[in-house]
């Protein structure tokens, strides 16, 4: 036979679950106090951290090639790859009035550049790297928040299912293995706060990595010789 639970309701609201044994089934509470994400989420939550390493360093060798006025027009287009992006992977769509405000956002610096002076090495592949690096930005936004929103359960649908209403009580029995199957879907969710702090660890943890490996060794041509030649010292 298959174990079943018991969803008692009363008129004050409060909501108790007891499976057959008679005592209280506190998964939901234990899912909601979850602080920590599972091993799959983290992975996720930690290739998004990485991917967006890898968005911002195109996005600032571009700026570094193509100058400050073609990084501040191409690099506000994050606004619609993001849009672009939700209607693609989450089924959203932005008003006519949302369009509109970020349309008047890119023409608005677009303007500002008209008479400013084009300062970089190589303008075209540096627009090239920004385009890009600001597409996968915005497509890490969308990403985060796919992982961080819980997936719409469907009304259970029980082939055995017994229901009753003495006074103000309704007893319905839904069996056990459907709720530990929503439960699971339940699970399938980061949340924002423990988003941030992996997104947060793991960026921070390859940025000094980075530093390590590949800053530290070469201090003197990177960081020494650059402040040697501006006239400064580290402490001023």
């Amino acid at each position: 036979t298959n174990e079943s639970v018991v969803v008692t309701s009363s008129g004050g609201g409060n909501n108790n679950k007891t499976n057959d044994t008679g005592y209280y089934d506190n998964d939901d509470k234990e899912d909601q106090e979850r602080l920590w994400p599972s091993k799959s989420l983290s992975m996720k939550a930690s290739g998004i951290a990485i991917f967006d390493l890898f968005a911002q360093s195109m996005v600032y060798t571009g700026n570094n090639l193509a100058g400050p006025t073609i990084f501040s027009i191409i690099y506000s287009s994050v606004t619609i790859w993001a849009a672009l992006y939700s209607k693609l992977l989450l089924s959203r769509s932005l008003t006519k009035h949302q369009w509109f405000g970020v349309c008047l956002v890119v023409v608005g610096l677009s303007l500002t550049a008209v008479d400013s002076s084009t300062v970089g090495q190589s303008i075209f592949l540096g627009a090239i790297l920004i385009l890009v690096g600001s597409s996968f930005h915005g497509l890490t936004y969308v990403v985060s928040e796919q992982i961080m929103t819980p997936p719409s359960s469907p009304p259970p649908s029980t082939t055995t299912s017994a229901s009753c209403i003495e006074s103000d009580q309704v007893v319905v029995a839904v069996p056990a293995p459907q709720q530990h199957q929503q439960r699971r879907k339940r699970r399938q969710h980061i949340s924002v706060r423990a988003n941030c702090a992996v997104q947060g660890i793991v960026a921070t943890l390859a940025l000094l990595l980075w530093q390590v490996a590949y800053t530290l060794p070469r201090r003197s041509e990177l960081v020494l010789a650059p402040m040697a030649e501006a006239g400064t010292t580290p402490l001023r």
